[in-house]
């Protein structure tokens, strides 16, 4: 199983890479992508809709709204996402 990290833009880049470094250090798979709810949720949908064609089981999302990301994810996946707020 391969874990999928969105952001919303680069500049986000520096947080998720601190999740992508932990997940290096366990032997975990990943990709990293930039996926914006707001200036590309056609993408967004698409990278949701692929996402177990992919082999992908876990997506860890970081953005200004990471919200905007579950919903569009769920509405792909047609199942239900959970989220959680880490505020640093």
């Amino acid at each position: 199983m391969k874990v999928g990290i969105i952001m919303g833009s680069d500049s986000d880049l520096s947080v998720m890479q601190d999740a992508a470094a932990i997940l290096s250090q366990l032997g975990v798979e990943y990709e990293l992508t930039i996926v914006s709810a707001h200036r590309t949720p056609d993408r967004l949908v698409d990278y949701g809709k692929n996402v177990h064609k992919n082999g992908i089981g876990v997506v860890i999302a970081g953005a200004g709204d990471p919200n905007r990301h579950r919903y569009f994810l769920g509405d792909a996946l047609q199942t239900r996402c959970q989220s959680c707020f880490c505020i640093g």
